[in-house]
């Protein structure tokens, strides 16, 4: 566990956000040094409550346990007021990648779900893992549904478990929950009846590795013929077995249904599966798309990081309605970026080192906002 002074850990991470365009300004949220750890966004509810995730801290935050759970869910109101779900540790891992889930999925309709470890610490993280699921109201998450073992890469373990999130309505996926487990490289579909079935085991579909970082339904700058469809970011011969290839390029391919095309309809680095589209009330940009380029900090796989402040070299990016793009700020710190919408402001959250992977335990996350000028 490091130990780093205040003083330090402000100065390393300080506020140096820039919003070169016109019309827009920025300020802190929520400030490195407060409570904040590795914040992940959520959503943002109709009356501007923004929800999200944390993976620290644990319970006693000054005297770390190697194998206990850690992290929390927030809510944060229009007006400024805070809140958490439940006490830091109410689950083995950490809440992570959090979704309501639609009416479509049956009587969990507006319930929270989270992927999760099935046991703390390390060792969790690569083993099995967890669909977790939270009735707000009550104190603590309750286990939905154990992911199965499925194929042969990392041993079939389900391990390093991500989320596609809910199928959406219309599609041959709507009321089922989609996530993918990179350790074995295994994408499952989970239904409200509380059944799990590998519904892609990638190793034999493309006939060797494909690491799954991302699940998601393409916007508008992925193109007309790819707009709207479910889209498999991945990383072809990566797997826990190999080394890490260093970079945040990745394969996309398109999922239709029981089928995956096995020829890559793109090649992007992972910003563009993050990208999300400005609402009306954006000023200028309604409807205009936009995403993080992360810069050099890549905390895919290796998550710790030399001493001293990470590079200020993280930016939004904008892409206009022709398909152009622009800066639209800069002078972020990398390590992971999110952004959401509320009307006329955009939330932007920092992660930095990592609490949960990185050995790093100091409030070093921050959640800041650009918002069109009255």
């Amino acid at each position: 566990m490091t130990t780093v002074p205040h003083e330090q850990l402000m100065a390393e991470c300080a506020y140096r956000m820039r919003v070169p365009e016109d019309g827009f300004e920025g300020r802190i949220i929520i400030d490195v040094g407060e409570f904040l750890y590795d914040p992940i966004l959520g959503w943002v509810e109709d009356d501007g409550t923004l929800y999200f995730s944390d993976h620290g801290p644990q319970k006693d935050p000054e005297n770390w346990v190697p194998y206990a759970g850690h992290g929390t869910i927030h809510r944060l109101t229009r007006t400024g007021e805070h809140s958490r779900l439940f006490e830091p540790g109410a689950v083995p891992g950490m809440p992570y990648l959090i979704r309501r889930a639609p009416a479509a999925f049956g009587p969990y309709g507006g319930d929270i779900f989270f992927p999760g470890q099935a046991k703390g610490g390390r060792e969790g993280a690569l083993s099995g893992h967890r669909l977790y699921r939270l009735t707000e109201g009550e104190s603590a998450p309750e286990t939905f549904v154990d992911i199965p073992p499925a194929g042969t890469t990392g041993g079939g373990t389900p391990g390093a478990m991500m989320v596609g999130g809910f199928g959406r309505e219309g599609t041959p996926h709507e009321g089922t929950y989609l996530c993918q487990t990179m350790m074995n490289c295994v994408i499952y579909q989970i239904t409200p009846d509380r059944e799990c079935r590998p519904l892609f085991i990638l190793e034999e579909v493309f006939g060797r590795p494909v690491m799954p970082y991302f699940l998601f339904y393409a916007t508008s700058v992925w193109g007309p013929e790819l707009d709207g469809k479910l889209l498999l970011g991945g990383m072809p011969d990566a797997s826990f077995e190999i080394d890490d290839p260093g970079h945040n390029i990745l394969e996309y391919y398109v999922i239709d249904g029981e089928r995956i095309d096995p020829e890559p309809v793109a090649r992007r680095d992972i910003g563009w599966a993050m990208a999300e589209v400005a609402p009306p009330e954006f000023g200028p940009y309604g409807g205009h798309t936009f995403l993080f380029d992360f810069g050099a900090t890549n905390f895919m796989h290796v998550s710790k990081a030399e001493p001293g402040p990470l590079p200020y070299d993280s930016r939004i990016l904008r892409v206009d309605p022709s398909g152009e793009t622009h800066l639209f700020a800069d002078g972020l710190q990398g390590g992971w970026n999110e952004l959401r919408f509320d009307r006329d402001r955009m939330y932007i959250s920092c992660l930095r080192r990592s609490f949960s992977t990185g050995e790093y335990h100091e409030p070093d996350g921050s959640l800041y906002e650009i918002r069109v000028k009255p």
